[in-house]
Parts: structure tokens; C-alpha cells; sequence
């Protein structure tokens, strides 16, 4: 099975976020900051595919990816070919985590939940390939998509093998960095236990994207957190994980959760943009410039990514300094003291 087919966006550098409210005005509102990002894929959740058709479209003519999860209870009746060509995008996430109440109507998971789960799947699958597009598949344990795969190869729907690819949410330990085991199959690099499952089923590993993941505003300093995603976001750049192993072909993308979310919101810990506590993580990001994965450019510094003050980075207040310098000002240290 070749990766080759599964569309990636132009410059891809495996970038990625996932949205919040999905809507043309709060597009319009955050789409300069994506680009200042440099965020090449965005996931969009929505109940209404209308919604994310609309958005999606605009982020494809400005070259990012749109990652699409039409929200939709497990045991409710969603038209998953409907809905893939409504949402514009080639990649459809079929449900989300099978074994959570709330993704059942009225919170109702009967006790044979997860045969029923992998049969509605299976169903949505091939009636999003039948739209053409690539049906994710979002599973919470390396476990879990053991089942689900037997289950597919059992009923003759591992046809689907070659079109599917495998959503996952990855959330360390509380106060871990990106090289981190504690939390296993939940950390950062816990994709690889959910590739060693793929091989042994399907003998290949189809493409992985990383839907959800990152810190919460409680993980260490600010400082500690800006430096940890720049760690994961860098493993793109340079093609090595922080373990130091290569990076696999097969991880398009990571996509932490979440840019935004207001301060009333459950989701508030995780906000990139409105929460104070993520805004040095917002500015090391924007810090790492531009590049294509495989084509990496040569780093301009290695502490690049600290924010020396409201303006800049550590690297470029340097620059300014030696101009100042020959300018003939030569009584200011990178601290702006004199």
C-alpha cells in the first residue's frame, strides 16, 4: 500500500491544529493566525457538514488541509456519503471515541456497544470511500483497533484497508515532555504501538494523523510547554522523533487540540489564543519559520524558539543588537539593559 494517494497540502510540514467553533466568521477571525502558525492541516468539528464544507473550502485555497469530523452519534442515522461531499475535504473521521457515553444518543451505550460501534463504522466507511474520500478511523487503544481490524477481515470488509487511515488522540502525562512513556499508548509517540498493530493485521501502516493531543495550561511552566511543542512540531522539520528515532512517513500530521475555546469553556486549559498561559507556546511556534517536511532548512539558532520580549525572538533581537552595534550604540546587552 502506497501513501502516495492520500493527498497532503503544498509545502506540507506536518503542522497541524485542531479548530473549535466552525464557522466562516471565526475563519475569518483566526485564518491569519493559522497562517502565522504555519499550520498546513486543521481538524474541524461540526454537527452540520454544510458548516464544514464552508470552511474547509476557504482553508484548501489557502493551501491547508481540512481534516473533517462530521459530529454524529454512534446509534443515530447520519448519511455518511451526504455528509463527505459536503464537507470538501478529503479526509472524513467516521464517529469518534467509540467508548464514551456521550457519543451514543442520550448518553445510552447498550452493553454490546463495541460490535455495534465497528458495524456503524464499517457502514459509514464505505459510504464515505463511495463519496471519494479516505474514512478515518478514530480508536483509544492499540487494543481497540486489534478489534475493530479483525472484525473488518472476519466480514470481508477489509477492502477498505487500503482507503482507511487511523485518527488518534495523544495526551501526555500531566507534566511530561514529547519523549516521555508514562502514559504509553497516550503519549506523545504512543502512535507507534498503534502502527505495531496495523503491521501485524495488515501487514502495512496506512497513514496516521494525530486529531487531538498537546498540554493543558497546567503542564509545567509556560517556558517548558513552549519548548515541548516546538520538540514535537521540530520532529517534522528535521525527520527525527525526540526519542531520536526516525520519523515514519506514515505520521502525516499532529494537530494538538485546541485554538480556541473561551474562558467559560471545559475546554479553556487547552486554548492556544485565549488563554495567557499558552501565549509563549503561541510565539515559539510562530518562531520556527517556514520549511517543507524532507526539505529541511538549516536551523538559524538553536534556542530560537525563546521570546526575549512581546516582539520577537531571542535570535532576531541578536541581529537587531549588532546593527545597533555598528551603528555606533553599543551599550545594550540582549536584555535591553543598559
Amino acid at each position: 500500500m502506497s501513501l502516495d494517494k492520500f493527498p497532503r497540502p503544498p509545502k506540507n510540514n506536518g503542522l497541524g491544529i485542531h479548530f473549535g467553533d466552525v464557522s466562516l466568521p471565526m475563519l475569518d477571525k483566526y485564518l491569519p493566525l493559522l497562517k502565522e502558525l504555519h499550520m498546513k492541516w486543521v481538524v474541524l468539528c461540526d454537527g452540520d457538514p454544510v458548516r464544514i464544507g464552508k470552511v474547509a473550502s476557504v482553508l484548501s485555497a489557502e493551501g491547508i488541509v481540512a481534516i473533517a469530523r462530521p459530529d454524529s452519534k454512534i446509534n443515530g442515522n447520519r448519511d455518511f456519503r451526504a455528509a463527505a461531499k459536503q464537507c470538501n475535504s478529503p479526509y472524513v473521521i467516521v464517529f469518534n471515541e467509540f467508548g464514551d457515553d456521550r457519543e451514543w444518543k442520550r448518553s445510552q451505550r447498550p452493553h454490546n456497544w463495541q460490535e455495534i460501534a465497528w458495524d456503524k463504522w464499517i457502514g459509514g466507511a464505505h459510504a464515505v470511500r463511495s463519496a471519494g474520500c479516505y474514512p478515518g478511523l478514530q480508536v483509544m487503544s492499540p487494543d481497540e483497533l486489534h478489534g475493530i481490524l479483525g472484525w473488518m477481515k472476519l466480514h470481508g470488509d477489509d477492502v477498505l484497508w487500503p482507503d482507511i487511515w487511523i485518527a488518534l488522540h495523544q495526551y501526555p502525562a500531566f507534566g511530561c515532555p514529547p519523549d516521555c512513556t508514562k502514559h504509553g499508548e497516550y503519549d506523545i509517540l504512543g502512535f507507534q504501538g498503534y502502527a505495531d498493530v496495523c503491521l501485524k493485521q495488515m501487514g502495512y501502516v496506512p497513514p496516521i494523523i494525530v486529531t487531538e493531543g498537546g498540554y493543558t495550561d497546567g503542564q509545567g511552566t509556560p517556558q517548558d510547554r513552549a519548548k515541548w511543542m516546538v520538540r514535537v512540531f521540530d520532529s517534522f522539520r528535521i525527520g527525527v522523533l525526540p526519542t531520536g528515532q526516525p520519523l515514519p512517513d506514515y505520521l502525516f500530521a499532529f494537530c494538538p487540540w485546541i485554538l480556541f475555546s473561551v474562558p467559560i469553556a471545559m475546554w479553556y486549559g487547552f486554548s492556544w489564543t485565549q488563554n495567557e498561559k499558552h501565549q509563549e507556546m503561541v510565539r515559539a511556534v510562530m518562531g520556527m519559520g517556514e520549511w517543507e517536511r524532507g526539505k529541511p532548512a538549516p536551523p538559524e539558532e538553536a534556542e530560537d524558539w525563546r521570546i526575549v520580549g512581546p516582539w520577537g525572538t531571542q535570535h532576531r533581537a541578536v541581529q537587531d543588537l549588532e546593527i545597533l552595534r555598528a551603528l555606533g550604540f553599543d551599550d545594550y546587552n540582549v536584555d535591553g539593559k543598559v
